[in-house]
């Protein structure tokens, strides 16, 4: 019984491994994204693939600094099938954070249109975000929200009736 699960353990799997390759291909993209905002500590824009995890981050920091986090969760995960059919797996942005001092230049935005165009290319049409609750102050909450739906994304109907909705989806035309 031990030798089976050992066996399953090394066994090749095709998928994963092209959505790792998909993943390393979307560091890549971002990376060069973020390679032109200013004033950013070259520590803070380096966008790596987890080598565990499916999922691209760069060095996250304190509040206020620079941070991106995305990864995948498969099709059946508890949370996010509920709202939306997932065919494949689900891109979802875990965090962005943009420095106040260098926001309204597009950067977010650009950010975001890389992570999905690069998806699509690979028949991906369907996006998440989380924790899109600031870390800012009050108004912040809102401008964070208000900056996600300029995105396209929405608030399921399953987060409408929360205090404060944890998650919101896209899903783009392919």
């Amino acid at each position: 019984m031990a030798e089976e699960k050992t066996e399953e353990i090394i066994q090749h799997n095709p998928e994963k491994e092209a959505l790792r390759d998909i993943l390393k291909e979307v560091a890549s993209e971002i990376q060069k994204v973020v390679d032109k905002i200013p004033n950013i500590s070259p520590d803070e824009k380096k966008i790596k693939v987890d080598e565990n995890y499916p999922e691209v981050q760069s060095q996250m920091s304190t509040t206020g600094y620079f941070g991106f986090w995305g990864g995948l969760v498969e099709k059946n995960h508890p949370v996010f099938s509920q709202s939306v059919n997932i065919e494949r797996t689900l891109p979802i942005i875990k965090n962005l954070k943009i420095p106040t001092q260098i926001r309204n230049q597009g950067f977010g935005s650009k950010i975001v249109e890389t992570w999905e165009k690069t998806f699509q290319k690979y028949g991906i049409n369907v996006f998440a975000v989380t924790n899109i609750k600031s870390y800012y102050q009050d108004d912040q909450e809102k401008r964070a929200i208000d900056f996600w739906k300029k995105q396209g994304y929405i608030i399921p109907e399953s987060e409408k009736r929360k205090d404060w909705p944890y998650y919101m989806i896209k899903v783009a035309q392919p």
